[in-house]
């Protein structure tokens, strides 16, 4: 799933939203209503789950979230700039779970859609796949 809007001030504990979808395989194992933030995992299992999201200014940091309880070791932050951050982790899931990426940083964070000279690009990605 990823991202090809700008989003200006995601808030302290604010939601990273994912316009398309791309490709789900096999499909029905996740769910995501594109335009939205959730991803509803449709099967219990093992995760490895990556992101990268396209940060201007700093600091910054994010997480992924199962439910309200922040993943372990999915925080990842930088001090500044307009460069990707990429964060990933091995994580236990099971069916229902409601997967978010999240701001954790106290002030506003921005990601961007273009780069210099007004290339389109990725604002935000994330790979979920299923090990076991």
């Amino acid at each position: 799933m990823y991202d090809t809007t700008a989003q200006p001030a995601i808030p302290n504990n604010g939601q990273v939203t994912f316009n398309t979808n791309g490709n789900i395989t096999p499909a029905g194992f996740v769910s995501h209503v594109p335009g939205t933030e959730p991803i509803i995992i449709n099967q219990t299992g093992i995760y490895l789950i990556t992101y990268e999201v396209f940060v201007t200014g700093g600091p910054f940091a994010f997480s992924l979230f199962n439910g309200d309880n922040q993943i372990a070791g999915s925080n990842y932050g930088g001090n500044g700039g307009s460069d990707p951050q990429n964060g990933q982790v091995i994580t236990p899931l099971n069916s229902s779970d409601v997967l978010t990426l999240r701001n954790i940083h106290p002030n506003p964070t921005a990601l961007l859609n273009t780069i210099i000279g007004g290339t389109p690009v990725i604002s935000a990605s994330i790979v979920v796949l299923r090990l076991v």
